[in-house]
C-alpha cells in the first residue's frame, strides 16, 4: 500500500466486529505498530470503563462533567456538559415533559432502572407490573426489618405540589407538629338535657314533649320568662384541651308564637384533685337568640362569647359548668324550651398522652 494520509482512505459504511484497528503497543516501553479487532477494543472498554466507573466519587459537584452526544440526530457530536447544566435542564425541561405523560400507569409501561448494581451497572427498562412484583415480595420483607421509628427518622415527601413537585425529606418530628396543628384545634361536643342536672335551686321545668303528628319525643327543660333557672353538668377533658377558653351553642325552642329574644349564659370552675368543691364559676360567656315567630320551631343560636374557666384548669380536673337563662334582661316573656348545647373546645396535640 503506498503512503497515504489518514484523509485519503475511503469511507466504510459501517464499523465490523472483524474491522481492524491500528494502534502503539506499549508506547512508553517499547512501541510498536500492532493491529487489533474492533472487537477487542470492546471488550477492552467494557473491562476498563467499569473500573475507572467505580472511581468517580461519591459525592457529585455542580462543576463535575458528563459526556453527551450534542445535536442528536444530525451531526451526534460528543461533547461534555456539567451537572450545573444537567440541572438546569430538569428544572426546566422535564417538569414540561412530564406533564405530557398519561395520568393513568398500566402494567405494561416501563420505567428504566441501573441494573446489577454495583458490577455492571447497566441501564435497562422495566414493565409497571415488574415493579409491583417487586415490591408485592420484596419491600414487605424490607419494611419488617425497620426498627422502631425516632422522632430524627426522615421520609421522602414531594414538597411544593403542584409547583415545583421537588423531593425533600422531613423528619417525624416535623411530621407530628404538622398533623397537631392539622388535625388538632376546634372540636366539639353535644350536650343534650339528659346529660345535665337540675339546679337544688332555682331550677327550670324538667318535660318530654311529642310533636303531634310524627310523635317525636324530645327531653327538654322549660327556662321561665319570670326568673333566672339553672341546670348543671360537669366533665374532664382529655389531655389535648389546650386548657383555654370554651364557647357554645343552643339549642332550643320557643313555646309561643314570638320574635323576642332569649339570652342564654354558660359559667364553669375547674376543679384539681384535693381543692374544695364549692370553688366559684368563672366569668359568664353569652349568646342572645331570637325567636323567628312560630311556637315549636328548633332554634340554634349562634355561637357564644368565649367563657372563661375560672380555678386552675390542669390536665384531669373535673370542670363543672351551669347553664342558665338570663330572664332578668332577654326580652320574651315565655319560657324557652332548652334542647341541649353543643360545646366547643380547642386541643392542640393529637392524643391524650
Amino acid at each position: 500500500m503506498a503512503n497515504t494520509t489518514l484523509t485519503g482512505f475511503d469511507a466504510i459504511p459501517a464499523v465490523a466486529s472483524e474491522d481492524l484497528l491500528a494502534v502503539v503497543d506499549d508506547p512508553s516501553g517499547s512501541p510498536a505498530l500492532r493491529k487489533a479487532t474492533v472487537t477487542q477494543l470492546e471488550t477492552h472498554l467494557d473491562q476498563n470503563m467499569t473500573v475507572r466507573l467505580s472511581a468517580i466519587p461519591a459525592v457529585i459537584a455542580a462543576a463535575d462533567e458528563i459526556v453527551v452526544i450534542d445535536d442528536v440526530p444530525s451531526t451526534n457530536t460528543a461533547t461534555t456538559a456539567t451537572f450545573a447544566n444537567v440541572a438546569s435542564f430538569l428544572d426546566q425541561d422535564v417538569t414540561v415533559r412530564l406533564s405530557a405523560i398519561s395520568p393513568a400507569i398500566v402494567p405494561a409501561d416501563e420505567l428504566m432502572v441501573i441494573d446489577n448494581v454495583p458490577a455492571t451497572n447497566t441501564a435497562v427498562t422495566v414493565s409497571f407490573a415488574n415493579v409491583a412484583s417487586f415490591l408485592d415480595s420484596d419491600v414487605t420483607v424490607r419494611l419488617s426489618a425497620i426498627s422502631a421509628i425516632a422522632d430524627a427518622d426522615e421520609m421522602m415527601v414531594i414538597d411544593d405540589v403542584p409547583a415545583t413537585n421537588t423531593a425533600t425529606t422531613a423528619t417525624f418530628t416535623q411530621l407530628n407538629t404538622y398533623l397537631n396543628g392539622s388535625l388538632s384545634g376546634k372540636k366539639s361536643r353535644w350536650i343534650p338535657v339528659k346529660d345535665m342536672t337540675l339546679a337544688a335551686t332555682l331550677p327550670p321545668a324538667s318535660a318530654t314533649i311529642e310533636t303531634t303528628t310524627n310523635k317525636i319525643a324530645t327531653p327538654v327543660f322549660d327556662f321561665s320568662g319570670s326568673a333566672d333557672e339553672f341546670v348543671h353538668f360537669n366533665m374532664v377533658f382529655g389531655e389535648a384541651w389546650n386548657l383555654g377558653t370554651v364557647t357554645f351553642r343552643a339549642v332550643w325552642l320557643s313555646t309561643a308564637v314570638d320574635t323576642d329574644t332569649t339570652i342564654w349564659a354558660l359559667q364553669g370552675v375547674s376543679i384539681a384533685d384535693n381543692v374544695l368543691h364549692d370553688t366559684a364559676y368563672g366569668s359568664v360567656g353569652i349568646i342572645s337568640d331570637a325567636a323567628q315567630g312560630a311556637a315549636d320551631e328548633i332554634y340554634i343560636s349562634d355561637e357564644s362569647a368565649a367563657v372563661t374557666i375560672a380555678g386552675t384548669p390542669a390536665d384531669n380536673g373535673l370542670v363543672e359548668f351551669r347553664l342558665s337563662r338570663d330572664a332578668d334582661t332577654d326580652t320574651m316573656t315565655e319560657d324557652s324550651r332548652l334542647i341541649g348545647i353543643k360545646l366547643y373546645y380547642t386541643e392542640d396535640t393529637l392524643t391524650d398522652a
